[in-house]
């Protein structure tokens, strides 16, 4: 019951957000993102991971980006990690045919904790770009996350929710720019090898236009 308790309250912590700019013009659209990803176990504390992924826009009608990253992960502690990486990007900017080549790095640091069958995730993330921007390009950005996870007894699927706050350092001033919902299922296949599917929610809560994007993702992941 506790359990319980603590993912109602984790999974409404951004609710209200969505309500900021509800007067304004909504823009939208439908995206779709396919992804292979790698992670080799190195030692008992670090990790190796790769991944490509292909995203597409307008409905799923045309190629957005194509990105590969690489990044190595550090487990000092069952219950602490952090995370840094680098990510090549080829996205098309802002709904045109010009396709611009950037670099993203980035560096994290999550914490987590079980309860019961419930495994709670929070991560703190600095990007010095967002390579998910929505209007325009956005750079130095700090994200804000909470996962949670909840292990079904005598299944492979674990279903997931994700929420997340962004915020630009460069931007001044205070409060969340963009929100991000994420549901989602992990499948195991066979011993290291996981497929996830999710539906994605990206929502500006700063423009006077906002911004929101509907995404459908798959990824497949391969650990050795």
């Amino acid at each position: 019951m506790r359990a319980c308790k603590v993912a109602i309250l984790s999974i409404i912590v951004f609710i209200p957000f969505l309500s900021i700019g509800e007067t304004s013009k909504v823009v939208s659209d439908l995206k779709m993102r396919n992804s292979i990803g790698i992670e080799k176990k190195l030692s008992k504390k670090w990790f190796l991971f790769a991944e490509t992924e292909f995203g597409f826009q307008k409905d799923i009608s045309e190629l957005d980006k194509i990105h590969g990253e690489i990044g190595i992960e550090y487990k000092p502690l069952k219950y602490l990690s952090a995370e840094l990486k680098y990510r090549g990007i080829n996205q098309r900017k802002n709904f045109s045919d010009v396709f611009k080549f950037d670099h993203m790095f980035a560096a994290s640091v999550e914490v987590n904790y079980k309860l019961q069958r419930l495994k709670n995730y929070f991560r703190i993330k600095y990007q010095n770009i967002d390579d998910e921007f929505i209007i325009s390009e956005r750079k130095n950005s700090i994200k804000y996350r909470i996962k949670l996870k909840y292990d079904i007894r005598k299944t492979d699927f674990t279903p997931y929710f994700i929420s997340e706050a962004y915020t630009y350092i460069n931007e001044g001033g205070y409060g969340f720019k963009k929100i991000k919902f994420i549901l989602g299922t992990e499948y195991k296949l066979i011993k290291g090898h996981r497929l996830k599917a999710y539906y994605r929610i990206d929502r500006e809560l700063s423009s006077y236009c906002p911004y929101t994007y509907y995404t459908l993702g798959l990824a497949y992941t391969c650990k050795f």
